[in-house]
């Protein structure tokens, strides 16, 4: 669990929803396809939904932790 003030995300679950699924790997495809031609310092997600999308824990958001969310989403 990744807790921001008083904001409480499980890691994967970018819209607090209760699950990790689809809808959260079209946020975090959102968030890498608009992260390169969007401005430095704007973002489609908050720090702590970008924290939450981390799913593999590596310290980077990226196209790795969408091949672990469609590991989870596929079983």
């Amino acid at each position: 669990m990744l807790i921001f003030g008083a904001i409480q995300l499980e890691t994967g679950d970018i819209n607090n929803d209760g699950a990790v699924d689809m809808y959260d790997l079209v946020l975090l495809n959102e968030y890498l396809r608009c992260r390169s031609i969007l401005p430095d310092g704007i973002s489609t997600l908050k720090k702590c939904e970008a924290a939450a999308a981390d799913i593999n824990s590596d310290g980077e958001v990226n196209n790795a932790d969408v091949i672990e969310y469609l590991e989870i989403i596929c079983e």
